[in-house]
């Protein structure tokens, strides 16, 4: 299961920072479906934290919540100001 965990974790370009630009940003293949994504993975990584008890494996997944935590907040921080910036137009 770790290894499906480790695949699926593979680093994702941020939005704004090589990612599909012809995509919607509110599509799941945008800038909203990279989000859903990391929380996805954060949700997978709480579980599997809270059944593991081997250190090596709750280091790993410690690294992999706070690496889909940061992409996640860079993630929203963008689409809330792209919303902003479409707001205002």
């Amino acid at each position: 299961m770790a290894d499906t965990m480790r695949a699926a974790a593979a680093p994702a370009p941020v939005p704004g920072w090589g990612a599909d630009s012809s995509a919607s940003a509110y599509t799941v293949d945008g800038a909203f479906g990279e989000l859903l994504r990391d929380l996805h993975m954060l949700t997978g990584a709480e579980a599997m934290l809270t059944t593991s008890d081997e250190p090596e494996t709750v280091r790993w997944l410690l690294a992999l919540s706070a690496r889909h935590s940061e992409a996640a907040m860079t993630r929203a921080r963008l689409l809330l100001a792209q919303m902003a910036r479409e707001g205002e137009g």
